[in-house]
């Protein structure tokens, strides 16, 4: 077994809650001061059932349902962080009109698969006029 997968095995069995991000949350990106006191616990893909939409000249990316296998990054989170991070995503639980949803969805962790939270768009119709981003993997143009 490998390193990251033994660590993603461990971080699945202790973490309160995994996170898959796959914009501006990730590290080296200007949300993921909400992350810093977080376990990264590796870089991660999903199956491929999604695409990325890139909104506002590529300011930040909507994961949309399509035909590929996004890359993103894994986090082991607290309550306290969660909470932070369904405020940055418009999300609260049980509210219709969420900017976001919170699902969960599979991801592999370095040969390991489990189970992670993502932040997915409440209103696909809304995001319709947006352009797909070319590639599986989202970078800040800024």
């Amino acid at each position: 077994m490998s390193k990251t997968a033994s660590k993603a095995r461990k971080a699945q069995k202790t973490a309160k809650h995994l996170v898959f991000v796959y914009g501006t949350l990730k590290r080296f990106n200007r949300n993921h001061f909400l992350l810093e006191t977080s376990e990264f616990v590796g870089k991660a893909s999903t199956e491929p059932q999604f695409k990325l939409l890139s909104a506002y000249g590529n300011a930040f990316p909507y994961l949309a349902p399509g035909d590929r296998s996004i890359i993103g990054e894994v986090f082991s989170v607290d309550d306290l962080t969660l909470q932070q991070l369904d405020r940055l995503e418009g999300y609260r639980e049980g509210s219709k009109n969420n900017h976001y949803n919170r699902e969960l969805i599979p991801v592999n962790v370095g040969g390991e698969v489990m189970d992670a939270l993502v932040y997915t768009p409440n209103d696909l119709e809304m995001l319709s006029h947006l352009k797909e981003f070319e590639g599986n993997e989202w970078k800040s143009s800024y």
